[in-house]
């Protein structure tokens, strides 16, 4: 059979917020108005792959977030880890 990769450019974002999939917005499940982020989450690895569908490179970016949301980015690379900017994960997405 013929593999063939789809190259097709996917966006995410840094942030989801999952409260429009999770329930209506009169449901008693979901915080008061201006309260609580608890369906908001934080995208904290990236898996990459470059190459062809029979062959390739992967490697990842990902961060540890703490309370505030904040976290410095890393990319995995082989035997590399190093520190990376928040603009160079986006663009890999």
């Amino acid at each position: 059979s013929r593999r063939v990769k789809v190259n097709d450019r996917q966006e995410a974002p840094l942030v989801l917020d999952m409260a429009p999939f999770l329930s209506s917005p009169d449901s008693p499940w979901l915080p008061p108005e201006g309260g609580g982020d608890e369906e908001l989450y934080d995208l904290t690895s990236v898996l990459v792959h470059s190459g062809t569908a029979g062959a390739g490179h992967y490697y990842a970016f990902a961060r540890e977030v703490d309370q505030a949301g904040r976290g410095e980015w890393w990319e995995f690379n082989d035997q590399t880890v190093s520190p990376t900017l928040e603009e160079t994960v986006r663009r890999a997405l």
